[in-house]
């Protein structure tokens, strides 16, 4: 089964969104970071869920949108499903 690795961009990214939630809901921003998580974690069991964008970077929608994330990622040939960046659908 595929590992999900996050690279340090998107760790910092997470970092961001739980900063930002955190000043509007602070008693639900860890629950919706552990979301993002969770769904992050479907990648190991279906790493090609997300559309292709460009070469072999994909990307899976999580949450609707305005209000959603958008996780880029690679599926490695190691096996790896190596999370890149993972922003607010409304940056695009």
């Amino acid at each position: 089964m595929p590992r999900v690795d996050l690279t340090h961009d998107a760790d910092n990214d997470l970092e961001k969104i739980f900063d930002y939630l955190a000043r509007f809901d602070p008693i639900n921003a860890a629950a919706q970071v552990r979301e993002i998580h969770r769904e992050l974690n479907v990648l190991a069991q279906s790493p090609m869920i997300g559309r292709p964008l460009s070469g072999d970077i994909r990307e899976l929608l999580i949450g609707k949108r305005p209000h959603g994330y958008a996780a880029r990622y690679r599926y490695t040939r190691g096996g790896i499903v190596l999370i890149l960046s993972i922003r607010s659908q409304r940056q695009g």
